[in-house]
């Protein structure tokens, strides 16, 4: 008798092959143990792909033969799925509270990423650091509970996507950022040491974004 083949992941995950807003439902997918097909779409592939995609944008979680889009409401699925959203209903609340909050740092992260102008750019860069990250930052430290996590007792997408959004900005230069904030640094620690979260990190393609 023939080997039986391995069962098809019950989810795909599409989006470019880089960080940014996809990397967050990576995470999770790994932190849960569970099995997804990660593709992985180049640049010089999307046009093609768009049309396939709703809104014609990405991430896209396909579920069977079902596509949704929207990064974070597909990490938020993922998180109470694999429950990743805390213990109780206000544990969920103050989880997607802070997910939502990551949006918008996100977006003030990506801004100066993609400004033409020079001399927007720099002034963008400098309203980051000087009060942006740090404000956020602040924010977070003032969140982390006796636990060492931001929510509960336990590590939640919150942690994640913390880790996520925060390594990116450390990659891109910002390396002492976290010297002023000693309970997020070590949430982010504890967040990196998770078996399975450190075994893809030890693997996963290198990004700048």
């Amino acid at each position: 008798m023939p080997p039986k083949a391995a069962a098809k992941p019950k989810y795909r995950l599409t989006y470019f092959n880089v960080r940014a807003r996809g990397e967050l439902s990576r995470l999770l997918f790994n932190q849960a143990g569970v099995d997804f097909e990660d593709v992985r779409i180049e640049q010089d592939k999307w046009p093609e792909v768009k049309k396939e995609m709703p809104g014609g944008t990405l991430p896209v979680l396909t579920c069977g033969d079902n596509k949704f889009g929207q990064s974070m409401a597909i990490a938020r699925y993922l998180a109470s799925e694999f429950n990743l959203n805390g213990k109780t209903k206000l544990d969920n609340l103050a989880v997607d509270e802070i997910l939502c909050d990551i949006v918008d740092f996100m977006t003030k992260v990506f801004g100066p990423v993609f400004e033409k102008d020079d001399a927007k750019k720099a002034e963008l860069v400098k309203a980051f650091e000087e009060d942006i990250l740090p404000a956020f930052l602040k924010k977070l430290e003032a969140r982390i509970g006796k636990s060492g996590w931001l929510v509960g007792d336990s590590i939640t997408a919150a942690d994640i996507g913390v880790f996520d959004v925060l390594d990116g900005v450390t990659k891109r230069g910002s390396e002492k950022c976290l010297n002023g904030s000693p309970k997020v640094k070590a949430m982010i620690d504890k967040v990196k040491a998770q078996p399975r979260i450190k075994a893809y990190l030890a693997k996963r393609p290198d990004s700048q974004m």
